[in-house]
């Protein structure tokens, strides 16, 4: 594999453990960077660390201060917050088992590919992903890297598994003040069957690649138009439509899923004629 291991240890469950390799799942890096820029010059502006009524001030004079009060700080060392930082433990304990849709996506943070250290693990790594996938159960556990501890989902994923780090309850907010607001509405029946059909229209198995980061690709042209000297591209108008209501909305979004999404349906069977046998492919 290419990517470095991001943790490598024992997973244990019970008496049982095997050494295994943490990979990042994902990449970071799609976003375009810009720099501030002194327009009369061109020139990249930089910028000064300043303490008022002193002016600026060097890396070295600089600790680190938590405000416990307005305009109050206890400060430290680096060497010392160091110190209190948890050791890295090399074992990934499974302590509780719940059920794949028992945990809130909120919940979710970072992905990471799970896979066996070495060929004598592959047996033990084997037998714990098929017991979770026919049980349909993800695998609870924490682990220490990046220098803090982690709680973390343990499922299958192919021939492999996923490890998710999972947010504390202590760090996700609260839904209710946020939905409060929202009153009891009666939906209208016909309303309703409307949006259900409209969301049968439309459903399609999700494929992460049909998808595309529109922006960036329109920035990505803009600064190749002013690199070569061109104009730039112009940005395609949003669509118009002159929908009087939302009943008329969903009437209309109906009829158009049907003519565009909709896979038109195979011609009826001819009586005497055999439809010739569709093989699946090997494999």
């Amino acid at each position: 594999m290419a990517a470095r291991p991001t943790w490598s240890g024992q997973l244990r469950i019970s008496l049982v453990s095997f050494p295994i390799r943490l990979f990042p799942a994902t990449e970071s890096g799609r976003e375009i960077a810009f720099h501030q820029i002194h327009k009369p010059s061109g020139k990249r502006v930089k910028q000064q660390l300043i303490v008022p009524d002193i002016g600026p001030v060097t890396r070295d004079e600089i600790v680190k201060g938590y405000e416990y009060k307005r305009g109050k700080y206890v400060t430290f060392e680096p060497g010392e917050l160091e110190e209190v930082r948890k050791p890295q433990k090399h074992t990934l304990d499974m302590v509780q088992f719940v059920g794949v849709e028992e945990i809130d996506p909120v919940y979710f943070d970072r992905p990471y590919y799970l896979v066996p250290d070495n060929h004598a693990a592959h047996e033990p790594f084997a037998v714990v992903r098929d017991a979770l996938c026919q049980e349909r159960k993800i695998g609870l556990a924490q682990i220490v890297f990046t220098g803090r501890e982690h709680l973390a989902a343990i499922r299958p994923c192919g021939r492999g598994m996923v490890l998710e780090t999972l947010r504390y309850g202590d760090e996700v907010r609260k839904a209710g003040p946020y939905f409060e607001e929202i009153g009891k509405i009666e939906v209208a029946d016909d309303q309703l069957q409307l949006a259900k059909e409209l969301i049968r229209r439309k459903a399609a198995k999700f494929d992460a690649g049909k998808f595309h980061d529109t922006y960036t690709e329109a920035v990505k042209r803009m600064i190749e138009a002013r690199i070569s000297g061109e104009s730039a591209p112009e940005s395609e108008p949003e669509p118009t439509t002159n929908v009087i209501s939302f009943m008329d909305a969903l009437k209309r979004s109906v009829a158009e899923a049907g003519k565009s999404d909709i896979a038109p349906r195979p011609a009826a069977r001819k009586p005497g004629k055999k439809e010739p046998v569709k093989r699946r492919k090997a494999g």
